[in-house]
């Protein structure tokens, strides 16, 4: 390791050190889970939406948080899996891949992407938003490129 690299590593222990005296030993996050309302459930992924609402995925399904309250939408609601593996926040919605199907949530409405023309109800892999905003999703070893609202073409 040379010196300017341990001398950066040597600051950035102590200015690390100081902030967590200052905070009194406690870094300033908050555990939340079932005693907050958080829904049972292991959580795999988290996005923030463009109004600022936080979305969890979790193995029972999409929850929400906003001014502290939570709410589910579940298999029963519509979701193709009950597991919510990616959550991408896009300009037109949630975007949500799944084993049984790739589904766009928006305005509290569960909406089922098209591949191809057709519904999409095999297994949906990553999704990635692009430099245009257009959603890209991966099916299989086939890769989608999101057309206009819900309907995706093979690239």
């Amino acid at each position: 390791m040379s010196f300017p690299t341990l001398l950066r590593w040597a600051c950035s222990c102590l200015l690390a050190s100081g902030l967590w005296a200052q905070g009194g030993g406690r870094l300033p996050f908050s555990v939340v889970g079932p005693d907050q309302g958080l829904p049972p459930g292991s959580v795999a992924c988290v996005a923030q939406d463009s109004q600022g609402f936080l979305w969890f995925g979790s193995e029972n399904g999409l929850v929400r948080h906003a001014a502290g309250q939570w709410r589910e939408w579940t298999a029963e609601d519509g979701l193709p899996s009950a597991f919510v593996p990616q959550i991408l926040a896009a300009k037109d919605g949630l975007w949500i891949p799944s084993l049984r199907g790739l589904v766009r949530f928006r305005e509290g409405k569960i909406e089922r992407a098209l591949l191809d023309g057709v519904p999409s109800t095999g297994g949906t892999g990553r999704l990635a938003l692009d430099g245009h905003g257009r959603v890209w999703a991966t099916a299989g070893a086939d890769i989608y490129m999101q057309q206009d609202g819900l309907s995706f073409t093979k690239q």
